[in-house]
This record gives C-alpha cells, sequence and structure tokens, in this order.
C-alpha cells in the first residue's frame, strides 16, 4: 500500500510538472521574442519525455491497483479455501471422536460380557468340581456296602438256587416212586 502511494504521489509530481511546463510553452509560445521557436522544441521534448513518464507511471499504479485488487482477491479466496479446509478438517476430526467413543463402549460392552462370561464360568466349574467331590464321598460310602450287598444278593442266589435245584430234585424223585 506504500508503494501505491508512493507511485501516486509521482504520477501527481510529474502531472504538476507536465502542467507548468505546458503553462510555460504557452507564455514563451504567445511571447514576442525570436527565441520562442528554439524554446517552444526544447520543451517539447521535455513536455514528451514526461508525459510518457507520467503515462508509464499511470500504467503502473493502474497495474498496480489492478494487482492489488487482485491480490485482495486472491487473499480472500485462500482465506476462504483456508476457513473452508479448517471446517472440513474439524468436521473429520468430530467424526473421528465420535467413532472412537462408539469404538470405547463396544470394548467396554464386550468386556463386560466377557468378564460376565468368566464369572459364569467360574461358577460353574466351582459347581461341577463340589458335585465331582460330593459324588466321590458318595462312590466312598457306597461301594463298601454295595460289595455286602453283592456279597449278600449272591448269597441269597446260591440259597435259593440251590432250593430250587432241591426242590426241583424232590418234585422228580416224587414223580418217579
Amino acid at each position: 500500500r506504500k508503494s501505491m502511494r508512493y507511485l501516486v504521489l509521482a504520477h501527481h509530481i510529474i502531472l504538476s510538472s507536465l502542467l507548468f511546463l505546458v503553462d510555460e510553452c504557452l507564455k514563451d509560445f504567445l511571447s514576442p521574442d525570436g527565441i520562442v521557436v528554439g524554446r517552444l522544441c526544447s520543451q517539447e521534448r521535455t513536455l514528451a519525455v514526461l508525459l510518457e513518464q507520467a503515462f508509464k507511471i499511470k500504467d503502473e499504479v493502474a497495474a498496480g491497483l489492478q494487482s492489488t485488487q487482485g491480490s485482495v482477491q486472491v487473499q480472500k479466496l485462500s482465506h476462504k479455501l483456508l476457513e473452508n479446509h479448517i471446517l472440513t478438517i474439524t468436521r473429520i476430526v468430530k467424526q473421528l471422536s465420535m467413532d472412537i467413543q462408539a469404538l470405547e463402549r463396544q470394548i467396554a460392552q464386550r468386556d463386560s460380557v466377557t468378564s460376565g462370561t468368566t464369572l459364569a464360568i467360574q461358577s460353574l466349574d466351582h459347581k461341577n468340581m463340589a458335585g465331582i467331590g460330593d459324588l466321590r464321598g458318595r462312590v466312598a460310602r457306597y461301594a463298601p456296602t454295595s460289595v455286602k450287598r453283592k456279597q449278600c444278593n449272591a448269597d441269597k442266589r446260591l440259597d435259593q438256587c440251590m432250593f430250587i435245584t432241591q426242590t426241583q430234585d424232590m418234585v422228580e424223585a416224587s414223580y418217579f416212586m
């Protein structure tokens, strides 16, 4: 912006100088002296150079203004693009945050289910171990009784078999008599 101010100031100075020279040319042109023609050519050349410089400065000022407007537009566009980029990144971060929270909830649920399953398995294991211990105790108590019963049953059967055999022998003997 400072360079633009300097360009505008330089343009103003050159135009003021040109106006002064044009004014001097007209005075000399209208003066009755004979030297007017020589001075007029010299001043025309100076005027032409100054006009050329003025037009160059004018073009530079116009280009500077356009580039300033262009750079302002470019800055606005860049600012807008950066703002959109930041908004997009913010949305992505929010979505990732929600996804992470959902995953944390799923992991917590899975861990609680796993803990519950582990506790249930441990409880069943303890019950099974208690049941197995109980069965061992029953078997230990039943085994001697069972052996005695089997012996007793075997003895009873033997007695019964002997009785039946004796009875059959008697029946046969009485039949043949």
